[in-house]
């Protein structure tokens, strides 16, 4: 029935089928690989950014903390040097008051004060 012709054919047939199946699951195994390799990368690459983008809100927080400390600490000078005018300008104003007040009753009494007085 089948011939030596027939048969070799038949088995470099089944041989090249069987070469062309073991590169086929190669190239799958392959290319799983490559996949499996390329997600691994991809998720060292996320994971380093995530890690590089925790530094930065950790150390913009800490600028904006140290601003903040700044602008308070501005705020309490500027209120202190404010109550220091005002505490300032009052004290004139009693000084000056007194000053007056001591005066009018030297004038009332006829003394004449030192011209360096007002």
């Amino acid at each position: 029935m089948f011939t030596c012709v027939t048969i070799a054919l038949l088995l470099f047939v089944s041989a090249k089928a069987a070469d062309t199946a073991a590169n086929a699951q190669k190239s799958a195994g392959t290319a799983a690989q490559q996949r499996e390799q390329r997600r691994q990368q991809e998720k060292k690459e996320a994971q380093t950014a995530a890690t590089n983008l925790a530094a930065t809100v950790q150390n913009d927080r800490a600028q904006v903390v140290k601003a903040m400390t700044a602008l308070k600490n501005f705020k309490q000078t500027l209120s202190n040097n404010y109550n220091s005018t005002q505490c300032q300008a009052h004290a004139q104003r009693i000084a000056k008051a007194a000053h007056d007040a001591r005066a009018a009753k030297a004038d009332a009494h006829g003394l004449h004060h030192c011209p360096q007085d007002g």
